[in-house]
């Protein structure tokens, strides 16, 4: 609206003075606008999905002058548009509906608002290349404008109306959208509210009296948080907060149910003596819950001093508790505990003081489940990283076992079995060299020729037990290694060592074991002639890749103890806490790759 201030004439009255001046459609603007947020205050008060829809599409309706209009919502796969409310024309099939509130999404005038996120107009449908026709039933569409309906960057769906008779322009389209995108804040609004119809009509029944106000808004803040997952203990507190301020009581408790099944906890509280909260048991037989659990109704205690149904729990008599209210916190197969109020001082609860205890109630018990269900989950993680443990320490000793095991037979073999081997080879030699029989000899040189054989194939398993060769560095062991255990038809090995540093010890002598088996296998099973070790460093741990040009084999889907092996490699990098993968293709041969992580310093 344009302002005016006032100003004296010469004679000392005040004449009002233009401040600025507007034009008509200036003026048009303005009011435009006051009537939008007028209407926008009017809509973000309403709660349920179809109120919101039909009274935004009645203003769409209104500020463009438009004969018909639409509201379309994407469904979740982004690909349907669900004509969720249609205003402007009655259609005489009532099935009309029914048949035709999908719309695809495509490039056509209505996709085109969804898909590209802006305001589309057509002033010629009839000739417009984007349209596809309309359903049987429909009213001609001659004009149209169509604007996307956005909460935040995400296009949730779109407002559509036409039959303009004067055409749309771009003003009604800014004005349309600028509506559209606080529409869609509501329409996201209702669609959380519908989540929570049933807490809803159950504070229906508080809304005769003015008084109980707090207790609905209460309630339903405390329904919201529990719908978007506030944690247990967080919501406890809440509704301990909630009761206290709203009954105006001077204590209020939560307990839960132990396992024992015969004492409750004090979890959540207000007025209890400092350090009871969180420590603090009652019993459950012969008191006040264990009555309130087998009646498994709100239960009013006018006076503990008179009541003969049951004892006080010691909590209650140290507290000079005179009065309280309670109600059950349910659950399966047992409840999971109590949400109680207290008072000092004689009180009469009312029924509505019931009413708001037990919704309160049961607002709790959906949080005190999943509560159950995350702390059975946990214990089982926490059983199942213990026996994972366990494995692995066992494996852990099991190795090393082994590898002092591999070391004493190597010693032994190289201190005993080869020395004996030298010796009987030696005295064959002379043996040989005192006989001038020729087929003595020969006979005599081709045990000799054995004996070396048996001798070189011990070394080769000495080798094979005791990698002294580590000492030099995991590429170098590891060729050493290929060589020295040679069968003759063994195919070529290229090492690529990227590693910066050499690895520690253990992580090195893992490495190392894991390779040794693979080759193996590459010699035993592949046929192949080529063969290729990458080692590497990754982000704090070392990548390793071997792979063969062999035949290949069809990867099992989970690796059985009969793959003595592809065991031993799994069990060697997952005691490192790595991971191990095998692929293979028959005729493409066969990649091995581990992961491991380093040690971290100190």
């Amino acid at each position: 609206m344009p302002k005016l201030a006032a100003s004296k004439s010469r004679g000392g009255h005040e004449q009002p003075r233009r401040i600025s001046s507007v034009t008509g459609s200036e003026l048009k603007f303005y009011r435009q606008m006051e009537s939008l947020h007028a209407i926008w205050i009017e809509v973000s008060r309403l709660h349920e999905l179809p109120q919101v829809l039909d009274r935004a599409l009645d203003y769409c309706l209104k500020v463009t002058r438009s004969e018909f209009g639409f509201v379309g919502l994407l469904n979740a796969s982004k690909q349907m548009m669900d004509v969720a409310a249609i205003k402007g024309f009655e259609p005489s099939d009532p099935t009309f509906y029914e048949r035709f509130r999908l719309i695809p999404v495509r490039p056509t005038l209505f996709g085109t608002v969804v898909l590209e996120g802006r305001i589309c107009i057509s002033n010629d449908v009839m000739n417009d290349p984007r349209r596809v026709g309309q359903p049987t039933g429909h009213p001609p569409v001659r004009t149209y404008l169509g604007v996307p309906l956005r909460v935040g960057r995400e296009v949730i769906g779109m407002v559509g109306v036409a039959n303009r008779k004067e055409g749309y322009s771009d003003h009604e389209g800014r004005l349309l959208s600028t509506f559209a995108t606080q529409a869609a804040i509501a329409i996201d609004n209702a669609r959380l509210y519908e989540s929570q119809k049933d807490l809803i009509r159950r504070l229906e029944l508080l809304h005769h009296e003015n008084s109980r106000q707090q207790q609905q808004a209460g309630i339903a803040e405390l329904g919201r948080l529990a719908l978007i997952g506030t944690g247990p203990q967080q919501l406890m507190e809440r509704a301990v907060a909630l009761v206290g301020s709203t009954l105006e009581v001077d204590y209020v408790r939560i307990l839960e149910l132990l396992p024992d099944g015969q004492n409750l906890l004090l979890r959540a509280g207000m007025g209890w003596r400092p350090g009871l909260v969180g420590t603090a048991t009652v019993p459950l037989r012969n008191t006040s819950v264990g009555y309130l659990f087998e009646s498994n109704e709100p239960l009013i205690v006018e006076d503990f001093q008179t009541d003969t149904r049951f004892e006080a729990s010691w909590l209650l008599r140290e507290h000079y508790v005179r009065s309280g209210i309670r109600a059950v916190i349910q659950g399966e197969p047992h409840p999971f505990g109590e949400l109680a109020a207290y008072t000092k001082e004689h009180r009469l609860f009312t029924e509505e003081d019931v009413l708001f205890i037990r919704a309160t109630a049961n607002t709790l018990a959906e949080s005190f489940s999943r509560m159950h269900a995350e702390q059975e989950r946990e214990q089982s993680l926490r059983r199942l990283k213990e026996v994972d443990e366990a494995r692995q320490h066992l494996i852990k000793r099991l190795n090393l076992v082994v590898e002092e095991e591999r070391k004493r037979i190597a010693t032994d073999i190289h201190d005993d079995t080869l020395q004996i081997l030298a010796g009987l080879g030696m005295r064959l030699q002379l043996a040989a060299e005192s006989l001038d029989d020729p087929d003595q000899k020969r006979s005599l040189g081709e045990l000799s020729a054995a004996l070396s054989e048996s001798g070189a194939r011990l070394r080769r398993l000495i080798f094979d037990l005791r990698p002294d060769a580590l000492e030099l560095g995991l590429s170098p062991a590891l060729r050493f290694y290929f060589e020295q255990t040679t069968t003759g038809v063994d195919p070529e090995l290229t090492i690529d060592n990227q590693l910066y540093h050499e690895l520690p010890p253990d992580t090195r002598l893992m490495v190392y074991r894991a390779c040794q088996e693979a080759l193996n296998n590459v010699r035993k099973h592949a046929r192949a002639s080529h063969v290729a070790i990458l080692l590497r460093e990754v982000e704090g741990a070392i990548e390793v890749l071997i792979q063969d040009d062999g035949v290949g084999f069809e990867v099992p889907t989970e690796i059985t103890p009969g793959h003595i092996g592809l065991v031993a490699m799994r069990e060697r990098i997952q005691l490192a806490g790595g991971r191990f993968a095998i692929t293979s293709k028959l005729g493409h041969g066969t990649t091995v790759q581990f992961w491991v992580p380093l040690p971290k310093a100190g």
